[in-house]
């Protein structure tokens, strides 16, 4: 069934408007980046929604570039400066990664940004906080109709190439943050390497497979609605699926299957959850993006009227940032989802960290929760 040393200065507001907010970014830089151009990436959508080369600043003199972007008044941003992509991102500290810009949008404002380097691989590494743990197996440039190709990942539980059994497997999305710090947008992973094998060897979970499936540029249409998302769902549920199934030692069945993901990742595992439910049992949604700008999941689950009834789900989200901007949407999920049936319980699980912010690092520190909820030895 379908089923984040900078140096910026706050100038005095201008008049305050009723309904809208203006802030206005000025970044002067000790160099160019490479190609010339300067974008902000951020949050949402007037900023690009994390795309690192959506929305370009204007140069008004040399090594100076500047952009006013519209809110509504009391929303919430966090941003970063690029050069077009997040290998050409702008570093306030050599060797560093730099954390969001966070902003309340409560009144017109001037945010100067001064940008001393801007990372390359050449004369800028970063730091990494943390390492690849247990084998790793990445399929190359994997394609499907309508999407572009992507890398995805398959992380094996320790013993698995000494032992013959088959083993529950969990889908993840954005898969360059799931293992790897080197490969992660801010240099912090999601440790599921880490912490699952921590928690296997603890004997507090079973043995799993992860499968760690790339985003890619087009990350926003395939993990929200339209063809793209259709397409980017029958991938992982039909094709990606099979996949793994022919090539590992799998339980195929929906019981044994599991998605998770943060953001707009925790959205598209809620919807494959919801949508295959012959596929997934078991969905974990991490500061998910169920109801935010043009994005609405909540009516279409509240308004099913054939829902999946038995599914596994664990929910929750932070208080910062951010996560202050999906706390409605979060809010009326929870609604829909008891109006559908879905009461809180062992199977049915919502959490909120309220001083938690929406970034990878976050979501390692309570990714254990939704592990041991699915996998734990002792439920």
């Amino acid at each position: 069934m379908k089923r984040f040393f900078v140096s910026l200065l706050i100038v005095l507001p201008l008049l305050l408007q009723a309904q809208e907010v203006t802030l206005r970014v000025s970044v002067k830089a000790a160099m160019l980046p490479e190609g010339g151009k300067v974008y902000i990436s951020g949050s949402t959508q007037s900023t690009g929604g994390w795309n690192p080369s959506a929305v370009e600043l204007e140069p008004i003199g040399a090594l100076h570039w500047v952009r006013d972007i519209r809110f509504n008044a009391g929303e919430t941003v966090e941003f970063k400066i690029t050069g077009g992509s997040w290998a050409r991102e702008a570093i306030y500290e050599q060797g560093t990664v730099p954390q969001n810009f966070a902003l309340r949008m409560t009144k017109d404002t001037t945010l100067e940004i001064f940008v001393p380097f801007w990372k390359s691989d050449a004369d800028m590494p970063r730091t990494n906080y943390g390492s690849v743990v247990g084998k790793v197996i990445t399929h190359k440039n994997m394609e499907y109709p309508k999407l572009l190709p992507r890398d995805v990942h398959v992380w094996l539980p320790p013993g698995y190439d000494e032992e013959d059994e088959r083993y529950p497997v969990l889908y993840m999305h954005d898969g360059q943050n799931v293992f790897d710090p080197a490969t992660s947008t801010m240099g912090f992973d999601w440790r599921a390497d880490d912490i699952a094998d921590s928690l296997i060897r603890a004997g507090e979970m079973k043995k799993i497979i992860i499968v760690a499936i790339n985003n890619t540029r087009n990350r926003y249409p395939e993990y929200t609605r339209g063809d793209t998302t259709d397409a980017y769902m029958e991938f992982c549920s039909r094709v990606l699926k099979k996949f793994i199934d022919e090539n590992y030692r799998t339980l195929p069945g929906r019981e044994n299957t599991a998605v998770a993901g943060s953001s707009g990742g925790g959205l598209i595992s809620f919807r494959l959850a919801w949508e295959y439910d012959d596929v997934y049992l078991m969905v974990a949604a991490l500061s998910p993006a169920f109801k935010i700008y043009n994005i609405d999941y909540v009516q279409p689950v509240y308004t099913d009227p054939d829902p999946p009834r038995n599914l596994q789900i664990y929910l929750d989200n932070g208080g910062l940032g951010l996560e202050e901007r999906l706390q409605p949407g979060i809010d009326e999920m929870l609604l829909a989802l008891k109006k559908q049936g879905y009461e809180e319980s062992g199977t049915f699980v919502w959490k909120k960290f309220p001083d938690a912010l929406h970034n990878e690092k976050a979501w390692a520190e309570r990714f254990h929760l939704p592990l041991l909820q699915f996998f734990g030895t002792k439920k």
